[in-house]
């Protein structure tokens, strides 16, 4: 995950990193990259696109070598929607 995340567009990666990875709420993470709470949210939604897509051709691949079944359905670790979990990662919604 984190060869994919180091792949993505650097403003991209910058979202996710401190969103997912740092934990910050999106009004933090615009905070810090002087961006607005909706260049940051769409910079995530494009982010958490790009990333599934890349790790879903990984999984792909290594399902035709006989790895690992390929699994269509949500991907461990990587939220379907930036705003899956509400602001931060692994938090309840308000």
């Amino acid at each position: 995950v984190r060869r994919a995340v180091a792949a993505l567009p650097q403003g991209q990666r910058e979202v996710i990193e401190l969103h997912w990875f740092e934990g910050l709420a999106f009004q933090e993470v615009g905070a810090i990259l002087g961006a607005s709470t909706t260049a940051v949210k769409v910079r995530a939604h494009r982010g958490y696109e790009r990333l599934r897509a890349t790790l879903r051709a990984h999984r792909s691949q290594h399902a035709r070598k006989g790895a690992a079944p390929a699994n269509h359905g949500a991907l461990p670790g990587v939220p379907s929607h930036p705003e899956a979990a509400g602001e931060r990662p692994g938090s309840s919604p308000a």
